[in-house]
């Protein structure tokens, strides 16, 4: 492929064999065929290599696919776009689908429109809406640009993150590089592309697609929703400075409500196993900007008491 396309489309690809085909079909059958693929095959051990031979990603000209040793979803899509010569960057895991029109509704947006990033709503089916809302079609009332709101409260700018999904971003290449990626260390596997997205939001207007362009296929997802085991701290607190670094002042107070949000979650898993010292180390690093807004001031109360009561009760059970 000699001239540049409009966007490289990243798998990150780890023991999918049952579901690749199925997202690169949804590659081909995109109404917009202005597009490169780069398949980033992160150390699989089962027959993912062998399922790309078969759908023919490996013969195709508009695919490049590389094998790497495992370092985890962040690192393996920064590869591919380390890769990457199109103007834009498109992700899609590897258990996810587009539909026909995806593409071409980034396209769109992201000439006429004028924005740097683009966002579609998804869909996981009837079976699944009860796992995974559409939180964008909670979030935003209509499609277009979007701007961060200075009033919005940190469950609500949450939100907005959360609705974010990589299946479901593209993004400019030169803005993806100068925020830096995606998470890659400690072959990060929980937050990774939550690290990017809030620089994002906080830093960049987004056209927002309310009508869905991506299947989310929740069911095949083991790092999602039917994630076995405690969830790591995320990687937005453990180095928080980056992200503070490329926000706009004025929003700034904002971000930091944000954090405290999500340090809050982080406490109320530690309480539970009446990890104390964990609960004192992120309430200093993690304060409130101003006072705790209403909506959260009940269970910020709680963080504290029921971390002593069930160190209490752990340290009873193991002198009985």
């Amino acid at each position: 492929m000699d001239r540049t396309p409009f966007v490289t489309v990243v798998i990150p690809l780890y023991n999918k064999q049952r579901t690749i085909a199925r997202a690169i079909a949804s590659i081909r059958a995109q109404t917009l065929q202005d597009f490169e693929v780069v398949i980033v095959d992160d150390g699989s051990t089962d027959a993912s290599a062998q399922e790309l031979a078969a759908c023919g990603a490996t013969t195709d000209p508009r695919f490049r696919c590389v094998r790497q040793p495992n370092a985890g979803p962040g690192a393996a899509r920064n590869a591919g776009a380390r890769m990457a010569r199109g103007r834009c960057i498109a992700f899609l895991d590897a258990d996810d689908e587009w539909l026909p029109e995806h593409l071409q509704h980034a396209a769109q947006a992201l000439g006429e429109g004028g924005c740097q990033v683009y966002v579609s709503a998804y869909d996981t089916g009837a079976e699944h809406q009860a796992l995974q809302v559409n939180l964008l079609q909670c979030c935003i009332a209509r499609s277009g640009r979007w701007a961060l709101p200075p009033a919005l409260g940190p469950v609500d700018v949450k939100r907005i993150v959360d609705a974010c999904q990589v299946s479901c971003l593209v993004v400019d290449r030169a803005l993806f590089w100068r925020l830096g990626g995606f998470y890659e260390k400690h072959r990060s596997t929980f937050g990774e592309d939550i690290y990017l997205v809030i620089q994002l939001v906080f830093g960049s207007d987004i056209w927002f697609e309310r009508t869905p362009q991506v299947l989310f296929h929740v069911e095949d997802s083991e790092l999602g929703l039917k994630r076995v085991g405690e969830r790591p701290v995320r990687p937005h607190l453990l180095e928080p400075e980056p992200l503070r670094g490329s926000c706009p002042p004025a929003r700034r107070a904002q971000l930091e409500e944000l954090f405290a949000f999500y340090r809050m979650l982080e406490t109320e898993k530690f309480s539970r196993k009446g990890d104390w010292r964990a609960v004192l180390r992120l309430r200093r690093a993690f304060r409130w900007p101003q006072a705790v807004p209403h909506e959260l001031r009940g269970r910020e109360r709680k963080v504290p008491w029921r971390t002593v009561v069930t160190a209490l009760g752990l340290r009873g059970r193991s002198i009985g």
